[in-house]
């Protein structure tokens, strides 16, 4: 459905979404509210749709849950991270990942890692 860079940024989206291990209604609409902010790195036929990425989301939080939990989730999130380092514009999707982590007014320290991990693997002034 989504290209494989699409795909990264909607997971660095989620995962900041996911890192408290909470879900908020706030998060969600913040996340389905960024189609139109990344379709800047979609190279896919279909134009973005909030509705897409719900349903992306919905797919996959399962194992994205399950992802947080495993020894090897630091190489997986920094293959990610890599994958995306080419892109011009990064500071777009460190923004968004950022307003994800503030839509329920309150930033939580795994948030923050995340957001001070993406930064510093990207170089980019958080």
């Amino acid at each position: 459905m989504f290209t494989k860079t699409i795909e990264d940024i909607l997971t660095l989206f989620a995962m900041t979404i996911l890192a408290d291990r909470r879900l908020f209604m706030e998060e969600m609409e913040v996340f389905m509210d960024l189609s139109s902010t990344i379709e800047q790195f979609n190279t896919g036929p279909a134009k973005l749709s909030g509705a897409a990425m719900l349903e992306w989301f919905e797919n996959n939080k399962g194992q994205l849950l399950v992802k947080l939990e495993t020894p090897d989730f630091d190489p997986w999130f920094y293959g990610i991270l890599d994958r995306l380092a080419p892109l011009d514009n990064k500071e777009v999707i460190l923004k968004a990942m950022g307003a994800l982590s503030i839509a329920d007014d309150n930033v939580h320290v795994s948030e923050r890692a995340l957001l001070s991990l993406t930064a510093e693997h990207w170089k980019i002034e958080a």
